[in-house]
């Protein structure tokens, strides 16, 4: 790993490979959250970079989980395949209240990806391989009205398949987050972990109507899928709920992957 610019999926590998090598199967396992890796990496000596390096690292792996629930708040995603340093980047136009500048940047990279983001989505998924193509048909003909309802209910649906809990019920008891996250919390991945930290806060895209008030941006799953909205049609919430939708779908798939190396 000779630079920062690795996406979360290189960097677990990166990861995986060298606490393997030092601590063996049950000192990967001890380690506890995010930064345990890391601090058992430093206590044996063996970065592998200059100490400028290891500190800009750390700096990454202490920031980035809230600058991804930043971007949350304003209806954005990235997928596991990120740079690592995107989300600091587009957390820092947010800081620098370039709210316009964000939006275009997400826009012009979602919408440059679509027909990739469907074709991943009809791979993973093929039992809803005819609803996304529908959908891509719709979101590609600019039909934004069709197409963001039909990805907010797939975003249930995947979720289903994978964990059995929906994405859009709440538990009460755990301060209303997402059900599926119940299946989720074991996980000890230390990318997969960071990648995760913006379904383990609120959000306006999952939040109670009365709750939208607090979020910069207001697209919400409620208000579109009861038809409180009737302004929701927009290309930029198209692709936010895209982003969404692929979002959860790289963390089914790696969670699915863990669950089978049990």
């Amino acid at each position: 790993m000779d630079n920062i610019t690795k996406s979360f999926q290189e960097f677990q590998k990166y990861i995986d490979a060298s606490l393997s090598q030092i601590l063996g199967s049950r000192g990967r396992n001890s380690s506890q959250g995010i930064m345990g890796p890391f601090a058992k990496l430093q206590e044996h000596g063996v970065a592998r970079a200059t100490q400028q390096f290891t500190e800009r690292l750390f700096e990454l792996l202490k920031n980035t989980p809230g600058d991804l629930v930043l971007l949350a708040k304003y209806g954005w995603y990235l997928d596991f395949g990120s740079d690592l340093r995107l989300a600091e980047y587009l957390a820092s136009l947010i800081e620098d209240d370039k709210i316009e500048k964000l939006d275009q940047y997400l826009i012009n990279r979602f919408r440059e990806d679509t027909n990739k983001i469907f074709k991943k989505l009809k791979t993973r998924h093929p039992s809803r391989e005819a609803i996304f193509a529908q959908v891509e048909q719709a979101q590609n003909n600019k039909q934004y009205f069709v197409s963001i309802p039909a990805l907010l209910a797939q975003a249930d649906g995947i979720c289903l398949d994978y964990t059995k809990k929906k994405f859009f019920k709440k538990i009460k008891k755990q301060d209303y987050l997402p059900e599926m996250t119940t299946e989720l919390s074991e996980i000890s991945s230390t990318a997969l972990s960071i990648f995760m930290a913006p379904i383990k806060e609120q959000s306006p895209i999952g939040a109670h109507e009365e709750g939208l008030k607090q979020y910069p941006v207001k697209f919400n799953r409620h208000v579109v899928m009861h038809g409180i909205d009737t302004e929701y049609g927009t290309e930029a919430n198209s692709l936010r709920c895209l982003s969404f939708v692929k979002y959860l779908s790289d963390i089914l798939i790696h969670f699915e992957k863990k669950e089978s190396q049990k």
